[in-house]
C-alpha cells in the first residue's frame, strides 16, 4: 500500500450481500449502562442507518432496566443463600425467565456479527464483563457460518475504564486480570484508565466535575465508533476493515476531535496525536491506524489525503493506515476519530 494515498474502503459487506453487518452494543454495570443508553439516544432510532444496531443493559438494579425501549435487559440477581464464592453469570440470570437468563443472553449474541462491550473495571462489573467476552468462544462452529456471517463466531471489542489510582491496589488489580481475561477472549480492547481521562480535562478540575465530564466523553467517542460502524460514507470503512485493524496483537487507542477547516490542519492532527488518551499509549508503537473524517459538502479531497499523510508521516513505518470520508451536508464543523491498535504497552 503507498504511503502517499489513501486507502478508499469501499463497503464489501454490503456489496457483498447485500446486508449491514449486525452489530450489539452491550453495557454492563451503572458505567456500561449510562454509555449505551447515551449513545443511543444521542444515535437516534429514527435514522434507518442504524437498523442493524442493537442495544443490551445488564445491571442488578431492576428499577434502572425498566421502560427500556428497544432495548434487551438482563437483570443480575444475588441468591439468597449466603455464599463466599462469587456467583456465576449463569448463577445470576438462574432468576429471569426464558428471554433474558444466560441461555436468552448467548443466543443474542450469537445473532450478531459484532459485539461491542462497555463497562468499568476493578469491581463486580468487570468479572461479568469477562464472563460475557466468553460467550464468543463458546458458539458453535456453524451457527454463524449458516447465517453467512462474517466469520464462524461473534467478533468481541471491549470498551472498558480502569479505576482511578486512589480507590486502592485491590481494585487495580482486579482490573489487570480482568484486561488479561478480555486481551484473551475479544478481538481488541480499548481501556480508558480514568486517571487519563481526568488529566484529559484538566488536573484542577473537581472530582465530581471531571466524574460526569469523563461520562460524556465516553459516551461521545463510542457514539463516533459506532458512527463510523454503521452510517454508510463516499469512501468507506465497514466491519471487515474494522476486525483487520482488531487483529493486530496489543492494544487499542481511541480519540476524537473537531477541526476547523479554514485553520492549517496539521497543528490540529498533532495536538490530537499529543492527548493524554493517546500518549500514554505510546503512538510509536501502533501496527496499524483509522483516519475517519466527517465533513460539510465544501470539503477539499485534498485536505483528505493531507491529513493522511501526516498522520502517516507521525506513525512507525510499515503501519497499515486505512482512511474514510463521509460528507454530511448540515454538519457545522468536521469531525476527526483516530483509532490506532497493536499499541505494545509502555
Amino acid at each position: 500500500m503507498s504511503q502517499h494515498e489513501p486507502a478508499q474502503c469501499v463497503n464489501k459487506m454490503q456489496s457483498a450481500n447485500g446486508l449491514s453487518p449486525r452489530i450489539l452494543v452491550l453495557g454492563v454495570g451503572s458505567l456500561g449502562c449510562y454509555l449505551v443508553a447515551k449513545a443511543q439516544q444521542q444515535l437516534g432510532a429514527a435514522d434507518p442507518a442504524y437498523a442493524q444496531l442493537a442495544f443490551a443493559l445488564c445491571h442488578h438494579k431492576a428499577t434502572l432496566l425498566q421502560d427500556k425501549v428497544n432495548t434487551h435487559t438482563f437483570l443480575l440477581t444475588k441468591s439468597a443463600k449466603p455464599t463466599s464464592a462469587k456467583e456465576t453469570l449463569g448463577e445470576l440470570l438462574a432468576n429471569n425467565g426464558p428471554d433474558s437468563n444466560s441461555a436468552a443472553l448467548a443466543a443474542l449474541i450469537k445473532a450478531h456479527d459484532f459485539v461491542l462491550l462497555c463497562g468499568a473495571l476493578g469491581g463486580a462489573s468487570g468479572a461479568i464483563l469477562a464472563e460475557i467476552s466468553l460467550l464468543a468462544n463458546k458458539q458453535p462452529s456453524d451457527v454463524n457460518a449458516q447465517a453467512g456471517n462474517l466469520s464462524s463466531q461473534t467478533a468481541f471489542l471491549a470498551f472498558v475504564v480502569s479505576p482511578f489510582s486512589f480507590e486502592g491496589g485491590a481494585r487495580a488489580q482486579q482490573a489487570r486480570a480482568t484486561v488479561q481475561q478480555l486481551e484473551t477472549s475479544c478481538n481488541g480492547l480499548v481501556e480508558l484508565p480514568n486517571d487519563l481521562l481526568r488529566k484529559a480535562l484538566g488536573a484542577q478540575t473537581r472530582l465530581e466535575d471531571a466524574l460526569d465530564a469523563s461520562n460524556a466523553f465516553l459516551a461521545k467517542m463510542l457514539k463516533q465508533l459506532l458512527h463510523i460502524m454503521a452510517k454508510p460514507s463516499l469512501i468507506n470503512l465497514d466491519l471487515r476493515d474494522l476486525l483487520a485493524l482488531l487483529q493486530q496483537p496489543g492494544r487499542m487507542a481511541i480519540n476524537w476531535q473537531q477541526l476547523d477547516l479554514h485553520q492549517p490542519l496539521a497543528p490540529q492532527l498533532t495536538l490530537l496525536l499529543q492527548h493524554p488518551l493517546l500518549a500514554k499509549t505510546a503512538t510509536d508503537s501502533a501496527k496499524a491506524a483509522m483516519l475517519h473524517l466527517e465533513v460539510p459538502e465544501d470539503f477539499a479531497l485534498e485536505q483528505f489525503e493531507f491529513l493522511h499523510q501526516h498522520l502517516q508521516a507521525q506513525l512507525p513505518d510499515n503501519t497499515l493506515m486505512l482512511s474514510g470520508l463521509r460528507i454530511t451536508p448540515d454538519i457545522q464543523q468536521a469531525e476527526l476519530t483516530l483509532l490506532l491498535t497493536g499499541i505494545q504497552p509502555g
